[in-house]
């Protein structure tokens, strides 16, 4: 910082002194709110509707256009551009999943962030006590732009923001969004307590964890399970489980039930949800435990059934840092209450299980939106005494349209006319409320502040579904050990890698088994043009028989779209999927299941994993666009520019 500069804030900081007041706001004010997901198809019939007023005022007093998303258009990769102002070549998230290379093959893993444990231990009494703790790494390369911000001295709040997680160095006060894990470790697994076991159990494998009960004597006893404990290995010199007792006593007559979670008690009335409850895990007695929270929903009294969220990280003691400084998610807990730490804290996997009906997932989403609301009156309030800037970030826009597009969506496979009577006005309902978000923004910053609302992508229906290691299989290009359990066997366990020369990563990536990179490369150097030439012509010349549509748009090759260090890392090429079709799921993480072409008939409707330009975001401002066509990065050069920062290396350009 210039010596001019330093002068200057420190006379303002003693003028401030002398008068026994705080300082000044920061006279340049800013709020970006991040609202993922949100379409511009049903923005528009919302406006026009007359539902969205905030919206429609923004509009007409600033502008509105569609924003170019990222390629591909997955939440984890958009909002990366915009945090770092790079695209993926850049920033090096490049899917949902991305692919670490093994002896003899490679395994799927986590774009978002990577855990290492310690490797140092010594024994004591029956435990081992680590010498350095294991460490947890953010994935996303490059520089936030709330560096650059803090750096030049600029107040800054980043609530929720994705890929932030763990949060970055930094002197802002940010919240992890998208990517902070449960305590557990996953995206979100939630517990199930069920008297009679669903018919879909085996698909509960990786969402939720399943335990049969059974009442005798007047109560059904069971367990929770927490994180693994690193600190005492089982007989199989793996880490034991962690566990602590759960106890039901069903009132069937009054349709309640008391629930005892480790030490805490609640009283449910059948449909309804606890509060938070708080949950301890013992690692050593006495010594060290882990320490979460859960909601509770007490389903069903006959045949008895409970769920409990995924167990979250306390933001009033967080097992892991969630915010910077790591007092800031205490503070704001004892302002608002507990609250959703989990990335993702829309119950998708409930809904995608049929767990929560689309009447009880409405509800979930309506607690979490319940605790963005309040996390805004506090952020705004905040802002209103600092100025500078401020990101706030909303994920219900996004999660709730992938479980509820089959009710808007006539020709959706799960599409039910009587269904759709009762629930096709839920997700217009969570419009509504983001308009009502966007009208208590405008309501309370001062004037002349910049307000931008933006989002990383639109949504569209997925009404089937491609295989692409199915596809790569029955051309030519993927090769199985045992042909005869195609299907079986998912994480790429069933590839042969010596006659393989491509492979699907993640939901829309492939990979050339490429010499001198993978570990059993089969494509030389000089070939994999040729390769690459001869998937993309297949897959863009590729037609579904039961729609006669095309099943995939475009197929990129990296070196044509992406820029920067990491772009070695990316895939091979990158599949922009026709509007309406999605990979398989089974194929994002190393599966070849038989059916090349399927109906969706998951819940998880909607979507957004295609090609870019079915899918644009929004962005609206109350100040007039000089940019026809703005991306994501060049909201972020418009961000530092307010501020009057210029980083050189952003490829970005000011939207005014």
């Amino acid at each position: 910082m210039k010596t001019a500069t330093i002068l200057l804030l420190l006379g303002t900081a003693i003028a401030a002194t002398a008068c026994g007041g705080d300082p000044d706001p920061y006279p340049t004010r800013m709020v970006v709110i991040g609202m993922d997901g949100l379409d511009p198809n049903l923005l528009d019939a919302g406006i026009a509707a007359g539902e969205m007023p905030n919206f429609a005022m923004l509009a007409k007093r600033g502008d509105y256009l569609p924003l170019g998303t990222s390629l591909p258009p997955e939440s984890p990769v958009a909002w990366a551009n915009f945090i770092t102002g790079t695209d993926p070549g850049g920033h090096g998230i490049f899917d949902f999943i991305h692919r670490r290379i093994r002896k003899n093959g490679v395994t799927p893993v986590s774009s978002m962030a990577s855990t290492t444990a310690s490797e140092d231990w010594i024994p004591l009494f029956g435990y081992r006590i680590p010498f350095s703790p294991g460490e947890t790494t953010n994935m996303v390369r490059g520089r936030f732009f709330w560096e650059y911000l803090d750096e030049a001295g600029v107040p800054t709040t980043i609530v929720r923001a994705p890929d932030n997680f763990p949060p970055r160095e930094t002197g802002a006060r940010t919240f992890s969004g998208m990517g902070t894990p449960d305590l557990l470790g996953t995206m979100g697994v939630f517990s199930l307590y069920v008297e009679e076991t669903p018919p879909n159990r085996d698909d509960f494998d990786g969402k939720a964890e399943l335990y049969t009960i059974r009442v005798l004597d007047g109560a059904a006893r069971s367990v929770l399970r927490g994180p693994d404990n690193d600190y005492r290995l089982g007989d199989d010199d793996r880490p034991s489980k962690s566990l602590i007792p759960v106890t039901i006593y069903p009132d069937r007559e009054r349709k309640a039930a008391r629930i005892d979670v480790g030490d805490e008690i609640r009283l449910l009335a059948e449909g309804e949800w606890s509060g938070w409850v708080p949950v301890s895990f013992p690692m050593i007695p006495n010594v060290v435990s882990a320490g979460g929270m859960v909601r509770i929903w007490l389903k069903s009294v006959t045949p008895l059934t409970v769920y409990v969220s995924p167990i979250n990280i306390d933001p009033r003691d967080p097992a892991q840092d969630v915010s910077t400084p790591s007092e800031a998610a205490p503070e704001l807990a004892g302002e608002i209450g507990p609250y959703y730490t989990q990335g993702m804290a829309e119950e998708t996997n409930g809904a995608r299980l049929k767990v929560l009906g689309a009447a009880e997932f409405t509800r979930q989403i309506d607690l979490v939106m319940d605790e963005r609301e309040r996390m805004l009156d506090v952020s705004l309030s905040r802002f209103d005494e600092e100025g500078g800037f401020l990101f706030f970030y909303v994920s219900t826009s996004d999660l709730s349209a992938h479980i509820l597009y089959q009710y808007i969506d006539p020709d959706h496979p799960l599409y039910d006319a009587k269904e759709a009577e009762k629930y096709g006005g839920e997700l217009r309902a969570v419009y509504r409320r983001m308009d009502r978000m966007l009208g208590k923004v405008l309501e309370s910053v001062p004037e002349g502040t910049r307000v931008v609302v933006m989002s990383d992508h639109g949504f569209a229906p997925v009404r089937r579904k491609l295989s692409v290691n199915t596809w790569l299989y029955e051309n030519g290009f993927l090769a199985l050990r045992e042909p005869e359990m195609q299907g079986s066997l998912e994480y790429y366990r069933n590839i042969d890698w010596l006659e393989t020369k491509a492979y699907g990563v993640g939901f829309q990536g492939i990979y050339l088994n490429l010499y001198g990179r993978e570990r059993t490369g089969l494509v030389n150097p000089d070939e994999a043009e040729r390769v690459k030439s001869k998937i993309i012509r297949g897959l863009e010349a590729l037609i579904d028989p039961k729609t006669g549509e095309k099943v995939v748009t475009k197929v990129y090759r990296r070196e044509e779209v992406y820029h920067g260090d990491a772009v070695e890392d990316a895939p091979d090429l990158v599949i922009g999927f026709n509007r309406g079709y999605e990979n398989a799921d089974k194929s994002a993480l190393g599966g070849v299941p038989k059916k090349l072409l399927e109906d969706n008939l998951d819940p998880w409707s909607g979507s957004h994993l295609m090609d870019p330009s079915h899918v644009p975001g929004v962005l609206l401002a109350n100040t007039k666009f000089r940019l026809a066509d703005p991306r994501l990065i060049d909201l972020t050069a418009t961000v530092l520019k307010e501020f009057g920062i210029e980083v050189k290396s952003l490829p970005g350009r000011p939207i005014w």
